[in-house]
């Protein structure tokens, strides 16, 4: 089952500008902090504070080279991020534990709706 408290975790450390540019620059090159300050333009406390939030959802990870930190993006927190979002996408409304209520309000909005695409002929809520 997919966690929606990860994945809105995910998606706000993910909603700033300033750290999804980071996420790029480090999914190209594992870099030092002075190298993104000098990339992005930052203040290099400003930086840091984004590696936290990032090294706090587990999509960057930090390796030591003597007083060197390098950080690089962390590919397989990401890529089960991803599938992740997939399978929340992909998933049965019914099956989300938080969501009952709302399948219940779908249920009796649009249970009637005849038409529509593949995916609105599917059962509503399935998986309850």
């Amino acid at each position: 089952m997919v966690s929606i408290e990860r994945l809105v975790e995910v998606f706000k450390v993910l909603g700033d500008t300033t750290r999804l540019k980071i996420v790029k620059l480090l999914s190209e090159q594992e870099l030092r902090v002075g190298e993104i300050v000098e990339i992005l333009g930052l203040a290099q406390s400003s930086v840091s504070q984004h590696l936290a939030r990032l090294r706090s959802a587990k999509l960057v990870t930090e390796r030591r080279e003597g007083q060197v930190v390098y950080y690089a993006l962390n590919w397989e927190n990401f890529l089960a991020f991803e599938q992740s979002c997939k399978r929340f996408m992909e998933s049965e409304l019914g099956s989300i534990e938080t969501m009952e209520h709302e399948c219940q309000l779908l249920q009796a909005i649009v249970g009637g709706r005849q038409g529509g695409d593949e995916r609105s002929e599917r059962r509503l809520c399935a998986g309850r």
